[in-house]
């Protein structure tokens, strides 16, 4: 009875080891599939419409913006690092779109729930007639501004043939804004401490996807970990002494 469940079990392992050395070659070999019917932008805007061309984007690309703004500048330096990670071979050629110029019908930045995120995003095709040179944002507020930000910067694409940032299926025409006012991601560091660069990092990974408001549960039963000065023992209350908010550090991440 013993030796014919081993010779069972044997056989069986054979069986799946001969089916996995088989199909593990298939897998190697096959390289990701890229499917032009689809539209790599998340999320998906509300009206877009794209052709079939393919342009190509300046790693000395600049800004040209209707309002001195610091959000906006400081946006695309931080969007520029993210669209030229690697490292662009500079030909003698030139460049299709060598300039994003922003037009804000609002010069007030100031945030709160509901503000105004909606854009239009303008990139051209290229053909016998026409020299590209821009790409165009329009939108009422600076945080509308940020948000066409973002969805150019999933549209150029790193080209490893070329070297070069492309973006494809140009022209594009995009009208975008946002589905669901309260767009939210929670965070529970009373029972998950993390701490606050990574905090940070996620507030910026929340632009990726477009998402307007950070829920921070910072304290519970579990642990308390913010220090309050009117309460000052609440926080031997944390997971240990290194897992603790300041009130600064607090303050540093809301702001």
């Amino acid at each position: 009875m013993l030796s014919s469940t081993i010779t069972s079990v044997a056989t069986t392992f054979s069986l799946l080891l001969t089916i996995t050395v088989t199909l593990l070659p298939l897998s190697s070999s096959s390289s990701p599939v890229h499917d032009d019917s689809l539209t790599y932008i998340w999320p998906l805007p509300s009206t877009f419409t794209s052709g079939d061309h393919s342009v190509s984007v300046d790693p000395a690309l600049s800004l040209s913006s209707s309002i001195n703004s610091p959000i906006i500048s400081d946006a695309f330096l931080r969007y520029k690092r993210l669209i030229f990670a690697h490292s662009v071979k500079i030909s003698r050629g030139f460049f299709d779109i060598n300039v994003i110029r922003i037009v804000v019908q609002s010069s007030s930045d100031e945030l709160q729930f509901g503000v105004d995120e909606s854009y239009t995003l303008r990139i051209s095709g290229r053909d016998d007639h026409s020299i590209v040179g821009a790409a165009t944002i329009e939108a009422n507020t600076v945080y509308g501004a940020l948000r066409a930000f973002e969805t150019f910067s999933q549209l150029c694409t790193f080209d490893y043939e070329s070297k070069t940032v492309k973006v494809f299926k140009a022209p594009w025409f995009i009208q975008d804004e946002p589905r669901f006012a309260y767009r939210g991601l929670l965070i529970d560091t009373s029972r998950h401490y993390l701490p606050t660069d990574t905090i940070k990092r996620i507030i910026d990974s929340m632009s990726y996807a477009k998402l307007n408001v950070l829920h921070w549960h910072i304290v519970d039963e579990e642990s308390f970990p913010l220090e309050t000065p009117s309460y000052p023992n609440l926080w031997k209350g944390s997971y240990s002494r290194w897992e603790r908010y300041t009130v600064e550090d607090a303050y540093d991440i809301v702001k």
